[in-house]
């Protein structure tokens, strides 16, 4: 009902920091015509048709880093996940590649995220809201989710073992028509009754423009999780709001191929 009311008995205000950081030219403080507009852009980079283009990128990216990680003793998946989603949205949205650049972007970008909604005052140390609300943070809450149940577990694996099985070759990435066949692993995230109390992309003027993106990059995510990869919990995990859900002790896991390794306390 809020969402539905902007423009016309409420409309949308953020903190004054965001607004100094952003500009008042934002996508975010826009109103009306100039909103609509502006919102129309950013959707031709993450539209269907575009997200198919993407595809073969978001995959490449998923499993060069998950093959990274393995490599490693430990990892914090919320900091690799948001590093590799980074990784993918530089180089799509300014052509960014961390390889080649001098210059550590994803450093720059985290600390100007803990400004964005802080009070107004240049003093160190006044940040007080540190949630950021991303991919990166479903992924890792799947992932302790999976953890957690392994009935849920067994079955995401099964729809994806099978969509590899029915390949012409098991080795082929995945493709856009195996995404859109995937059904229990969007059971839950597209959420077709109406809810007055959780709406996870907004709705009404401001319903998220990233929606579709983070549905693909999540499933991308989870096709190769769950049938190249298994992990086991080494420290953390555990979760509380601020107000957004966080890991205050992070969620440091051990990450190995499966095929290298027969652990069965791992998932």
């Amino acid at each position: 009902m809020v969402f539905q009311q902007e423009g016309q008995s409420l409309e949308s205000w953020y903190p004054e920091s965001l607004t100094k950081i952003f500009g008042t030219r934002n996508l975010g403080s826009l109103h009306g015509n100039l909103h609509k507009f502006l919102k129309n852009m950013i959707l031709t980079i993450v539209s269907p048709e575009s997200l198919k283009k993407m595809f073969s990128d978001i995959e490449s990216v998923a499993t060069k880093n998950m093959k990274e990680w393995a490599s490693k003793e430990t990892v914090e998946m919320k900091t690799a996940v948001a590093d590799m989603i980074f990784e993918l949205m530089g180089k799509k949205l300014i052509s960014y590649d961390q390889e080649k650049s001098s210059e550590n972007l994803r450093e720059n970008f985290g600390a100007f995220i803990k400004g964005l909604i802080t009070f107004p005052l240049d003093i160190p140390g006044t940040a007080f809201h540190k949630c950021l609300q991303t991919t990166s943070q479903a992924i890792t809450v799947a992932i302790k989710l999976l953890s957690d149940n392994p009935r849920a577990l067994k079955e995401l694996t099964e729809e994806h073992e099978k969509i590899q099985r029915n390949r012409e070759n098991p080795e082929f990435g995945l493709t856009w028509q195996e995404y859109k066949s995937m059904t229990f692993t969007f059971q839950g995230m597209d959420f077709k009754c109406a809810s007055k109390t959780f709406m996870a992309f907004g709705g009404g003027l401001r319903f998220c423009v990233g929606a579709d993106f983070a549905r693909v990059q999540m499933a991308v995510f989870l096709h190769f999780l769950v049938t190249k990869y298994q992990w086991q919990l080494v420290k953390g995990g555990e979760t509380e709001r601020t107000p957004g859900l966080q890991f205050p002790n992070g969620f440091h896991v051990n990450f190995f191929e499966k095929d290298k390794h027969k652990d069965p306390m791992s998932v």
